[in-house]
């Protein structure tokens, strides 16, 4: 919140059910891509598919984000917030996958 500026009244405000929905959206796409990239490289274990998919968040969301922002004069500490949040869903997401290999 102090990095942002909010103050607790525009959180309490904030009730819109939007944010939450495209969150849900984007990453069952970003789920659905993954296991696609998946069948293309070979990974068939649960330690594989974090790995890769902690690259997929660094690379792809981490540091474009951290560029953005750059480009905002945002704080890094920010960047790496919202980043990292990415970060770990990614990962998480590749090592489920990584572990179901429904996709075989």
């Amino acid at each position: 919140m102090a990095l942002n500026g909010f103050t607790m009244e525009q959180i309490k405000s904030a009730t819109s059910p939007v944010p939450y929905l495209a969150s849900i959206v984007s990453t069952s796409f970003m789920a659905y891509t993954m296991a696609w990239v998946f069948t293309k490289v070979p990974v068939k274990s649960l330690v594989m598919g974090f790995l890769i998919g902690l690259l997929f968040g660094i690379v792809f969301v981490l540091f474009e984000t951290i560029v953005k922002d750059m480009f905002s004069m945002r704080a890094l500490a920010l960047s790496l917030i919202d980043g990292g949040v990415s970060v770990i869903v990614y990962a998480i997401t590749g090592a489920i996958l990584g572990a179901w290999r429904k996709y075989e």
